[in-house]
């Protein structure tokens, strides 16, 4: 780091005890041309390369009369916050840049720095921070595992009543009954797809994951189904339903600002071919009318 072309030595400003919360951070004092330039009040020039490890968030005070930052990274999620919006930013998928312009007649914090030295230099406490008074970006991750794997969980109740939802319609057109356990079975299979794909998904890429979870859902679907409806087409069907509906359910996850559009959508489309199918039942007389009853096929002949 350089200061009015003086190169500056920092050491590390650390409180004598965990209680002491006077400015604490890292320091330099002024030597040479720095020490000259600020005597005689010039301009004085700072130029610094710093390299941050782990960092979320990076926040600035404007300290200066006129204070202009400009922000160039390849992290294509920024969360731009503080007192002060960036005056121009563009955000791509290749990164992001920013540029803020603040001006100290709408900024407190050379006057809350200064309070803060003086009182610091008395003995007194204070926070080492300027957070009310700064702008700063933030670089998050919009769509990481677990936020995934939560925003999944989160449409279970609507992935299993979708799903006995077309298992209860092959009750009313195809004169089939199930049984209560026949329903409580599938609704756990769907359930332990959320719970398999989260623990896959610590252990491989979520995309796989998700891909070897659904997989594994819908051939166990298709396989029940097919053996409880007495018809391998109708255990097809139902599981050719249930992979357009993990389909759907994974462009949702990975969708980040169209999500809500999408599931409405598809909740409406598919609330609309409900209607059409049923507009001729009569649900009156459904529960009049006798069912043939599902029977699971015999393993061994009793002699």
């Amino acid at each position: 780091a350089t200061l009015a072309g003086e190169a500056l030595k920092f050491a590390a400003q650390l409180p004598a005890t965990p209680e002491d919360r006077r400015l604490s951070g890292v320091q330099a004092p002024l030597a040479g041309a720095a020490l000259q330039a600020w005597r005689e009040g010039r301009p004085m020039p700072f130029a610094m390369d710093l390299a941050l490890v782990g960092q979320s968030r990076f926040a600035v005070a404007p300290l200066a009369e006129e204070t202009t930052a400009h922000l160039r990274s390849s992290w294509p999620h920024p969360s731009f916050g503080g007192r002060f919006l960036a005056a121009e930013r563009t955000v791509t998928p290749d990164g992001f840049e920013a540029r803020w312009r603040v001006s100290s007649l709408v900024s407190s914090a050379r006057a809350q720095f200064a309070d803060r030295l003086d009182a610091a230099a008395g003995g007194e406490r204070v926070s080492p921070t300027l957070q009310d008074d700064s702008f700063d970006v933030a670089m998050v991750q919009p769509l990481d595992v677990y936020a995934m794997s939560l925003r999944a969980a989160k449409y279970g109740a609507l992935f299993i009543a979708l799903v006995l939802m077309a298992a209860f319609m092959f009750e009313v057109f195809r004169q089939l009954r199930l049984h209560p356990v026949q329903y409580g079975l599938v609704g756990a299979s769907i359930a332990l797809f959320f719970l398999l794909l989260v623990a896959l998904s610590e252990k491989l890429a979520f995309g796989l994951a998700y891909a070897l979870s659904a997989g594994a859902s819908v051939l166990l679907l298709g396989s029940y189904f097919s053996a409880v409806l007495r018809s391998a087409m109708r255990g097809g069907s139902l599981a050719a339903y249930v992979a357009v509906l993990y389909a759907a359910l994974f462009g949702l996850l990975v969708s980040e600002s169209n999500a809500l559009l999408l599931g409405a959508l598809l909740l409406f489309g598919m609330l609309a071919v409900l209607m059409l199918l049923t507009r001729r039942v009569d649900w009156y007389g459904l529960s009049a009318s006798p069912a043939v009853e599902v029977k699971p096929r015999p393993d061994a002949t009793a002699t």
